[in-house]
């Protein structure tokens, strides 16, 4: 089934329908047992950057730090989709006058530096992610208008100075792993928010070499129209969104199992700094309506994305935002746990 997501460029329009719309996820029987991993004892920990719902324009979007310690929002430059790089740096994609462009700002949200520059604004620019070293970051192109700066559509990878290094046509969402290749997906979101089809022959995940030159499918047959593919931090593990939920499986394509069930829709993995936590975005009903909520799952566990279950939703502590009942509601994009 299909998943439907805000992409700013539709919000006012699918907010509109989104009361018509119902979920109704089944979950995939799992093909392998997966190893448990123990969470540690004092919970989920750190400070997870994602982008803020301030308004329906992708203009007014802002870059937010959430710190899991003090339960407070900061938020700081305006952006669309965003990442925080290793080096403490932020790497984004925002709207500027009539075009999208591609850049990087301080940890606080200054002193912003443009890399890329699109002809237009059309919000087909996503998932800006760096490599763990900060040499290299890649970016989603998903339409045809953009060529002209990204060599294909699908994913590109550049320098820290913003010149091409390797291009993968219909392969989208890359996550590096910590030798510097590129986990990818033969699916991405089509202007409405839906899964696409892979293009003819392709299917599930691949991986590139590190010299960003070949891509080598990762054998699963059981992995059909992935999403948002996530690698753990020690690069044994890819986190992904399939059928609406999350998924892990090791990066050999062994192991598959599901992490997350329910009535929502979960996208948009990341792992915790400690692999023993993915947080994700979920989509679904809550006190109010639709919205997006995030959430914190266990990676040793599978978990009902229940409202009432409180482990699972980080909240603001006086319960205020934009969401019901202090849920924190980030737009859909990358997340960043550090």
């Amino acid at each position: 089934m299909k998943s439907v997501f805000l992409r700013p460029a539709r919000f006012a329009t699918l907010l509109a329908l989104a009361t018509l719309i119902c979920f109704s996820q089944g979950c995939k029987k799992k093909d392998d047992t997966p190893t448990p991993v123990t969470p540690a004892a004092t919970g989920p920990t750190g400070k997870i950057m994602y982008a803020s719902i301030t308004s329906g324009s992708g203009t007014d979007n802002k870059a937010t730090e959430y710190d899991l310690s003090t339960k407070t929002e900061t938020q700081l430059v305006t952006v669309y989709d965003v990442t925080r790089m290793n080096n403490g740096k932020l790497l984004y994609v925002r709207q500027s006058g009539s075009h999208d462009e591609v850049g990087t700002a301080n940890g606080d949200g200054t002193g912003s530096a443009t890399l890329l520059t699109m002809p237009n604004s059309y919000y087909d620019v996503h998932n800006p992610k760096a490599s763990n070293d900060n040499s290299r970051f890649a970016i989603s192109n998903e339409d045809t208008y953009d060529t002209d700066v990204m060599p294909v559509m699908g994913t590109n990878a550049y320098n820290a100075n913003g010149t091409i290094l390797g291009s993968f046509q219909n392969l989208f969402g890359g996550s590096w792993t910590p030798d510097n290749r590129l986990v990818m997906t033969a699916t991405y979101l089509d202007y409405w928010g839906d899964a696409t089809e892979p293009a003819a022959g392709m299917q599930g995940l691949y991986i590139s070499d590190a010299a960003l030159t070949t891509v080598t499918p990762i054998a699963n047959a059981n992995v059909q129209h992935a999403l948002f593919p996530s690698v753990s931090p020690d690069g044994s593990k890819v986190a992904f969104t399939m059928n609406d939920h999350i998924w892990v499986m090791d990066l050999s394509g062994a192991n598959l199992h599901q992490l997350t069930t329910g009535s929502k829709a979960e996208n948009y993995p990341v792992w915790s700094p400690d692999g023993n936590y993915i947080a994700c975005i979920c989509y679904g009903t809550f006190e109010v309506t639709y919205y997006n909520a995030l959430a914190i799952v266990p990676v040793g566990a599978t978990t009902e994305m229940k409202n009432d279950n409180a482990s699972i939703w980080p909240l603001n502590p006086d319960l205020s935002g934009t969401s019901s009942n202090g849920r924190l509601n980030p737009m859909d994009g990358v997340l960043s746990w550090y």
